[in-house]
């Protein structure tokens, strides 16, 4: 992973040896990742991006959502198509449905409550540009999940 076990390591302590919830936790190691250098490469690249290589990155960015390991690899997909939905709302147009679906479906059954969060801020940015017949979809996908 991108971390040290020592950080996943403290997380799983956290609350027995340090007083600490493990979603306090969590939302530190996020904070601490977004002011990595990592991050940092990763920002310039996201800066590089046009069109045509935000449209390949679609279905890799919806795989790390679906199936991403570690808590950053998918806050940082998440944080990554809240920028996408804001720079290049064409692209991800063409990948609202399976994102929305993707995205609404994690959040039910995602265990970390940081990245319940993440993946439902990426859902609202998501819904704020897809069409209305695809934001139908989604919330009849949801119904259908609570019958």
């Amino acid at each position: 992973g991108l971390e040290p076990r020592a950080v996943q390591f403290l997380q799983f302590h956290s609350e027995n040896h340090f007083g600490m919830s493990q979603q306090k936790m969590e939302k530190m190691r996020i904070l601490a990742a977004k002011s990595s250098p990592l991050q940092a490469s990763l920002d310039r690249c996201y800066k590089h991006l046009d069109f045509s290589s935000a449209m390949e990155l679609m279905p890799k960015l919806q795989s790390l959502l679906k199936g991403g390991v570690g808590l950053i690899t998918r806050a940082t997909a998440s944080s990554l198509v809240i920028l996408l939905c804001e720079k290049w709302k064409e692209a991800v147009k063409m990948y609202c449905k399976s994102l929305l679906s993707t995205l609404l479906l994690a959040t039910l059954y995602e265990k970390s409550e940081a990245i319940k969060s993440s993946y439902s801020s990426a859902a609202a940015a998501v819904a704020k540009v897809s069409t209305h017949t695809t934001l139908k979809a989604a919330i009849l996908m949801l119904v259908e999940t609570f019958r």
